[in-house]
Order: structure tokens, then sequence, then C-alpha cells
């Protein structure tokens, strides 16, 4: 109850867009003050609201700090006031914006699916868990393979390093040259297998022309794929007994159930079938006999990809084309799970390119969702970045540890 009590003083349903930026709670102070000059809610509203919302996060961060009755009393007269403040306020938006006095704010009832803060929780528990491991002699290790030099995949291996050891992971990096031939890949990957003091192994892709990476995948010994990917894994999914899965997937399947809404009987629409994603994702959701919901799968041959989206209760997209989901795809109150990642131009107000210091185009990250657009009819949504991405991560670490559990036979 306590913990529900200070949330509710952080927190509000509600985000706002002034200006083209999404505004979190912690960022209202600004917010209104703009909402104030431009004459979208009175300005007596806002010199009251203001300090309420300093007094708010000042209080909330002192009973974090000392647990005290009576700051814990403070909140609750504080929470109850400030959504009652809140409340005025959304009427005073939405009611202009209805009429259309202001383009440039939207009040925005969608409540952000948090990917950083998910597997923050997940890694934690996760520490804990290696600690225990470690105790019985078992140390959890992840062997990744690189061949020949990749920029974004060198970014991906530093995220892995920086995460392994974050949670208490052994880290191993094998460089192999880019002329490495298919069998010699082959080779190294079984020398892998057999060793005992790897627990997981990795092939980070992409991998020269002469190699398959298919069959290179395939290879890796199923005890061992932390990234779900070797068919006998894949297999465990169809009968709803996998112990890994593929991360991308597992991660959207984490942020999905953090919602807290009961999936039964919904219509979901997932766009996109590529086998780390679409199609493993649809496996998840078809995982219980008696509690599943009814998934719809969308791909490049669909001919009215409009008509799934619009009926769908969760909307899941990862297809890798910014702008492909507008709003009035989706349908009002829908749950929204934007995988895709794609980076595009930045723009300023007059829809011209930002350059940076070198004269170059300076880009952003975005999903394969116009998350403004959409965030105006969903009830839950994740951002891009900072949603299923941080949790790709997590669920890496977390296969790595099934594994190590499987090998070892450990519950």
């Amino acid at each position: 109850m306590r913990n529900s009590c200070v949330e509710s003083a952080c927190d509000c349903n509600s985000f706002i867009i002034v200006d083209g930026r999404r505004r979190p709670p912690s960022d209202y102070r600004d917010s209104f003050h703009k909402l104030g000059e431009l004459g979208v809610i009175p300005k007596e509203l806002v010199s009251k609201f203001i300090p309420l919302v300093s007094l708010r996060n000042r209080i909330v961060h002192e009973y974090e700090t000392i647990k005290n009755e009576l700051v814990y009393a403070s909140i609750k007269r504080v929470s109850r006031l400030f959504r009652q403040y809140v409340k005025l306020i959304t009427e005073y938006i939405r009611g202009n914006s209805k009429q259309r006095k202001y383009k440039e704010v939207n009040l925005v009832t969608a409540k952000l699916l948090d990917g950083e803060a998910l597997a923050g929780k997940i890694k934690e528990g996760l520490k804990k868990e290696i600690e225990e491991l470690k105790r019985k002699g078992i140390t959890p290790s992840l062997a990744a393979v690189q061949v020949g030099e990749n920029p974004a995949s060198r970014v991906y291996i530093r995220n892995q390093r920086k995460s392994t050891e974050e949670v208490g992971i052994d880290y191993q990096l094998h460089e192999l040259v880019e002329t490495t031939s298919e069998e010699e890949l082959l080779r190294f990957i079984e020398e892998l297998n057999w060793d005992s003091k790897v627990t997981g192994v990795i092939l980070q892709m992409p991998v020269p022309g002469q190699i398959n990476a298919r069959r290179a995948q395939m290879t890796i010994s199923p005890s061992k794929d932390v990234e779900g990917m070797n068919p006998v894994n894949m297999g465990m999914l169809v009968y709803g007994q996998a112990k890994v899965a593929p991360c991308t997937a597992r991660g959207a399947m984490e942020l999905l159930r953090s919602s807290g809404v009961e999936l039964k009987g919904k219509e979901v629409t997932v766009v996109g079938h590529s086998e780390i994603v679409g199609k493993p994702i649809t496996l998840m959701l078809l995982e219980s006999l008696m509690e599943s919901p009814t998934p719809t799968v969308c791909h490049i041959a669909t001919k009215d990809l409009a008509q799934h989206t619009k009926r769908a209760d969760i909307l899941i997209v990862a297809v890798g084309k910014a702008g492909l989901i507008k709003g009035d795809m989706v349908k009002e109150g829908a749950i929204v799970i934007d995988i895709g990642i794609n980076r595009v131009p930045l723009l300023d107000e007059k829809g011209n390119p930002v350059l940076n210091e070198k004269g170059k185009p300076k880009k952003k990250t975005v999903g394969d969702v116009v998350f403004e657009e959409a965030a105006e009819k969903a009830s839950y949504i994740s951002p891009v970045p900072g949603g299923v991405g941080p949790l790709t991560t997590a669920m890496l670490l977390k296969n790595t540890v099934e594994c190590a559990k499987a090998q070892k036979q450990v519950q």
C-alpha cells in the first residue's frame, strides 16, 4: 500500500507532448510553464501547481531516504491534492485540444512501458541468483565469437561485456580473422561446445559472405545457445517448454506482461514474421492452453495491414520501417509494443535537417510506430529507445544463466 502511495505521488497516467517533445512527470514544471505561456491553462493555476510539484518531489525523496511515518502521511495528503490538480489541468488541455486552439499541445493518456526500469529489476534479480550459483561452485560464462571487423557489432560487444560484468557473468571475446572459412568457424564453435568452462555461446552478426550464418548458429549446442536460435530450442517453444528463447521476442513479452493486462482472449496483431521476433513471439503468445490471446501475424504479403492493426487489442510491431504504423491504424485503448529500431534525420521546426559540427545531418532513433499519434489512442505504449531494447540485453543475460543452470542440473 505504501509503495503504491509513493508511486501515485511520483507518477501520473498522462504525459504531455509540447512542441514535439514528450514530457514525463519529472518534467511537468517546465511543461506547465510552457502551457501557461501559451494560454492553454490559466497562469494562476500554474502558479499554484508548480510549488506543489516541488513539494511532492521533496517529500518523496525524503521518504525514500528515512522512511519516516510523518513524511508518509504528508505524501498521502500531497498525492491526493496532486491528482486533483492534474485532473483539472487535464480537462483544460483536453478541451483546448478538441477545439484545436493549440496544435503544438497534445494530451497523451497512454502509460509508458518503461523497458529501462524493468531491465534494471531483472538484472538485480539475476545478480543475486548468480551470487548464489557461485556459492555452489557454478560460474555462468558467455563466449562471444566475432568473425572479421564490424563497427555495429563492436558496439554490441562493448555493451555485452559491460552488462555481463555488471551481473557477475564471465565474458570471453574470441575474434577470428575476416578470411576464416565456414569449416574453421564450425570447428571453433564445436570446441566451445565441449569446453566445460563455457556455459553460453553467441555468434556475433553479421558474418562474412563465405559463411552460412544459419548453419553456424545451428552448430551451437542447444544447451549453450543463449540466443535461443538452435532448432531444438525453437522446437521447445512450440511445446511451450522453452528454457531459453530469442532475446528480443522474450524481452517484448516481459514488457507486455509488465502492463498487468490479462492476455486471455485478446486480439493480438504481430506485424513482422522474422525468425528472431515475429515467429517466436507468436509461439510465446500461444504458450498457455487455456489463457492465450488470439494472434494474427502480418508480413510483407499482407494485403490490408490497417484492417488487422485496427482491431488489435495488442499491437506488436517488428519490421524496421520508420512511420509504418500511423495513429489512425491503432485501436482506441490498445497496447502498443514497438520493437523496430530505425535511424532517421533529425529535423528542425521548419522540417529541415539539423546538421552537426561537420555539416552532416544529425539522426535520431525511432521505432516503426509514429509515437505521438499512437500514444493519443493507446492505453500502454513502449517508447523507442527505452522500451524493448534494454530488455533484449537483459534476456541475453537471463538465457546465459538458464543455460548454466541446465548444464549443472540446478533448478
